[in-house]
């Protein structure tokens, strides 16, 4: 609250977007998972709970990694078609558009740790989850103390991306220990190519927004179609198979 006029409104505004995202998408994948993981337990089924763990993991990052980049490189629009109306001013705009980049920077790290607690919480490793949701309020906490000095609205809203991105770190490192052979190679390689043709689908993206001039909502679905187009035909094209493995999920 001492960083100056509307910063607080501004943040409530961003999270609620990020939020939104979470609960619709992340959330309803964790709550499905939880009770597969619980029932591979009692069934003393760990290879299938590694299995489902690692193409899980895949299949998050390629729904998300996209959604991350188009929240920041649209965040603009987002916000005016979401709040842009009455006396919601170009300044509140440009406030609530630096929390919600701030913010949709930490989304896949969220997604993360979130698949990673539900393996924690079904082996009954509830206090991992303590330790490491204390270690990020902390690490959140000091950041934003840090940041907000420096850089605003959009320190503060960072300041959770990183904690998430650690706390991430943290869960991955703490599981092996739990389950020696859950991670492989084969994890990396599903999850490279979703985020090489992510920022690769990132350039035409950019290329259209010079050219379009219109209101938000045409900005929008324009440019968001070409880039999840372009997404779509970068795996087709190297024949990468998370396509087929998302219509599966949804199925």
């Amino acid at each position: 609250t001492s960083i100056g006029e509307g910063n607080v409104s501004a943040l409530s505004y961003g999270h609620f977007v990020f939020t939104s995202i979470h609960s619709i998408i992340i959330m309803n994948i964790c709550t499905v998972l939880f009770a597969y993981f619980s029932a591979y337990l009692l069934d003393n089924k760990m290879e299938e709970l590694i299995t489902t763990f690692r193409s899980s993991l895949s299949l998050v990052v390629f729904i998300m990694i996209p959604i991350m980049v188009l929240c920041v490189c649209e965040s603009e629009y987002i916000v005016k078609i979401l709040y842009g109306r009455g006396a919601f001013s170009e300044q509140s705009v440009a406030l609530t558009n630096n929390a919600l980049v701030g913010y949709a920077v930490g989304t896949v790290f969220l997604a993360i740790r979130d698949i990673i607690m539900q393996v924690f919480y079904a082996l009954k490793k509830n206090q991992i989850a303590m330790i490491n949701g204390v270690i990020g309020v902390i690490i959140n906490i000091i950041l934003s103390m840090v940041l907000s000095k420096r850089i605003g609205v959009f320190g503060i809203a960072v300041a959770d991306s990183i904690a998430y991105l650690l706390v991430a770190i943290f869960s991955c490192v703490e599981i092996k220990y739990e389950i020696k052979n859950i991670w492989n190679i084969q994890v990396m390689k599903s999850v490279i190519p979703s985020v090489i043709f992510t920022f690769i689908s990132v350039i035409p993206l950019l290329f259209v927004k010079k050219l379009v001039h219109a209101n938000a909502m045409l900005h929008l679905l324009f440019e968001s179609g070409c880039f999840i187009l372009c997404f779509i035909l970068s795996l087709i094209i190297t024949k990468n198979d998370s396509i087929k493995r998302f219509i599966e999920f949804i199925k």
